[in-house]
Formats: structure tokens, sequence, C-alpha cells
């Protein structure tokens, strides 16, 4: 492959990875390109926000991605990803939950920092 930027790499190698053995290694170098570069248009490659890291728990490693900007989704194809990932999830309750815990234990532990109830 010719030289590629590091999402392009990773496009690259997820689309290789996608496809079967005996196909992938049907194209030349020019198909290989126009895959890549048809790749480079796609509109879901940028976001005005986009965030993602990962950080290890107990063990095991957990990733979060925040991304954000303009919806240019038809009607149609928002309907079918609402069915395909639901928002009421236990995972994203669960979530929800903690990070209220996580909100109110912050506050609180302000206003008894404020109000000298706790002292450092």
């Amino acid at each position: 492959m010719t030289h590629l930027e590091a999402g392009d790499r990773v496009a690259a190698e997820w689309l290789r990875s996608a496809l079967p053995p005996d196909i992938e290694q049907s194209f030349d170098s020019k198909q290989r390109t126009a895959l890549i570069a048809a790749l480079r248009t796609m509109p879901w490659r940028t976001h005005a926000v986009d965030m993602r890291f990962d950080f290890p728990v107990f063990g095991r490693r957990f990733y979060f991605a925040v991304i954000g900007g303009y919806d240019q989704r038809g009607a149609a194809r928002r309907k079918a990803e609402l069915q395909s990932r639901p928002l009421r999830t236990k995972g994203n309750m669960l979530f929800v939950l903690g990070l209220a815990v996580l909100i109110y234990l912050v506050a609180v532990f302000g206003i008894l920092l404020y109000s000298r109830v706790v002292e450092f």
C-alpha cells in the first residue's frame, strides 16, 4: 500500500480484515488505492466533537467515546439505528446512574467543604 495517514491505515486494515482473504488478495494496487480513496469520502469520518479514550478497571480495558455534530441522517436511517441500538439498555442505564451518583457525591463534598464541615 502507498503512504497512508494513521486514520487511513486503520480504515485499510479494517477493510482488509472484513473481506474474505481470497477476495482481498485479488485486488491490485490500483483497486486498493481506489478503495482507500472511497473510504476517505465517508461522511462519518469527521465529527465536530470526537473524544475517545480507554482505561483499565480491575484488569480489563474499557473505552469511552463521545462524538457529536450535525445530524445528517435521514428519518429512515435514524429509525433503523434506534431499533438496532436502543437507548434504554442495562449498560446505558447503569452508566447514567453511575454518572448521577458521581455528580451528587462531588456536589455533596463541595457543599461540606464550603460549609467547613470538612476541612483540609
